[in-house]
């Protein structure tokens, strides 16, 4: 993905240059999100978004397949065989990286969320009880990156099989059809 150019791209900095940013790419037939620290120059990879490879059919994970930016403001849309799913992620407050998904859900089954790998050498923990993440340098070469999926968000933050982070909607559907959501922002602490 680093030889690519992404096709999209938004980014929020501080006054001395450190920051958040997150790079949209087409892979197969959809897109992939990498979120990277800012730190004058320097960006580094700390997340990528997991949608398995295009050999493995995961339902329970965001398809976008549609890419558009207005302004400050990306949206994506896709279709599979869970349901119709939706993305917008917009810079809040000058501060932050909010991203607003959403899936229309058509059959019952497996879990939804979004799932994230990890950049090498990088560490995790979770605050399960305040939906939160950290995501450190062990060797402290790049700012921490602070997932937030409690208030005002709404989303659950949890471990994923196959990757290492999942956020998701905090309630699941009594019937179907049916749409959940989630919502979480992403800065550098």
């Amino acid at each position: 993905m680093s030889s690519q150019e992404p096709t999209g791209a938004l980014e929020v900095l501080s006054e001395t240059g450190r920051g958040v940013r997150v790079e949209f790419y087409e892979f197969g037939d959809r897109f992939r999100h990498v979120i990277l620290a800012t730190l004058g120059e320097r960006r580094t990879p700390l997340l990528r978004s997991f949608e398995g490879d295009e050999s493995q059919v995961l339902p329970h994970i965001p398809c976008f397949q549609e890419f558009h930016q207005q302004g400050q403001t990306l949206f994506l849309t896709g279709a599979s065989s869970t349901g119709h799913w939706s993305m917008s992620v917009q810079v809040a407050e000058a501060r932050f990286l909010s991203f607003d998904v959403a899936c229309r859900l058509k059959e019952s089954g497996r879990h939804v969320g979004s799932e994230y790998l990890l950049a090498d050498s990088l560490d995790c923990s979770l605050d399960e009880v305040a939906a939160t993440a950290t995501v450190v340098d062990p060797a402290k070469d790049v700012p921490g990156l602070q997932m937030l999926g409690s208030a005002p968000f709404s989303c659950r933050v949890s471990r994923a099989e196959g990757a290492n982070l999942r956020l998701s909607s905090p309630a699941e559907p009594q019937s179907l059809p049916a749409t959940v959501q989630w919502r979480y922002g992403m800065w550098m602490n």
